[in-house]
């Protein structure tokens, strides 16, 4: 499980990252971003997402510490990474945004999902893919 550790730090410090920027300024994050600024009260829903990614974020520093012992929480990343580039394209396809502004997080979303992807299949012993899916 060597190649899952430096992948779970990385992923990990990017949610961080994205944890403080969106405590700590919302509004700027979110238009440095090319989005339509947020109203005031949009900051709350935007903590509440903050917290999501630094719990998450916090959490990929345990799944680096015991890859094993935690393979449901990385297979979960995965997850969150796949839906956040679904919804990206989705949003990409009807004009809301444009290619510009998706293509920081959707590159972000498809190299996270597939890196921790990749370290899932390689930390598993090979008889243990078998009618197994991630």
């Amino acid at each position: 499980m060597p190649f899952l550790r430096p992948v779970a730090i990385f992923i990990g410090l990017s949610q961080i990252v994205l944890a403080a920027l969106y405590f700590a300024v919302p509004a700027g994050f979110v238009a440095w971003q090319g989005l339509t600024p947020p109203a005031a009260d949009a900051g709350y829903p935007l903590a509440m997402l903050a917290a999501r990614f630094l719990v998450y974020g916090l959490g990929m520093f345990q799944i680096a510490r015991d890859p094993a012992g935690n393979l449901f929480w990385a297979r979960g990343m995965v997850a969150i990474q796949l839906i956040d580039l679904a919804a990206g394209a989705t949003y990409l396809a009807i004009g809301a945004i444009t290619p510009a502004t998706a293509l920081l997080p959707m590159g972000n979303a498809a190299l996270f999902a597939a890196a921790l992807h990749l370290a899932l299949v390689r930390a598993q012993p090979t008889g243990a893919l078998q009618g197994r899916t991630l």
